[in-house]
């Protein structure tokens, strides 16, 4: 039935965030939420006096020749791209691997989709050296 497919969904977005906001809290972030659902990011992780804007992704679905993906779009039709003027991170967790990626929103430009082919013989990971870059968020934060 597609109601308890959504609420089944719902219910692992909602596990996936708390998982985000524990992480971050160990990493030593302060984690703020913004109210309701209409701004483009997800939360506001403070380190030092700075805040970041940061849209959370997670997934747990493989697909066999791009490994795990992301939207990385947004809007009615997913048709836009976020930008700078949105946020400053995406922060992806590849659930099954517990691999978090924390990549600045400058280097996704255009992109529809985000793929991890993590496991897949001869695909390289783009986004590799990204894995557990939680200092690039600490480290923006002393260069402000």
């Amino acid at each position: 039935m597609r109601t308890e497919f959504n609420r089944r969904n719902k219910l692992q977005g909602e596990e996936a965030e708390l998982a985000f906001m524990l992480k971050a809290v160990r990493q030593e972030f302060r984690v703020a939420r913004p109210h309701g659902d209409s701004a483009p990011y997800d939360f506001i992780l403070e380190w030092q006096s700075r805040l970041h804007r940061i849209q959370f992704k997670s997934t747990r679905c493989f697909d066999l020749k791009r490994g795990y993906q992301v939207l990385s779009v947004w809007g009615f039709h997913r048709s836009c791209h976020y930008t700078e003027e949105h946020i400053d991170f995406f922060v992806v967790w590849i659930e099954p691997e517990d691999h978090w990626y924390i990549l600045p929103v400058a280097a996704t430009k255009h992109r529809y989709m985000l793929a991890f082919p993590i496991g897949l013989p001869g695909r390289k990971n783009r986004w590799s050296q990204y894995l557990e870059a939680w200092h690039l968020l600490k480290h923006a934060a002393q260069d402000a």
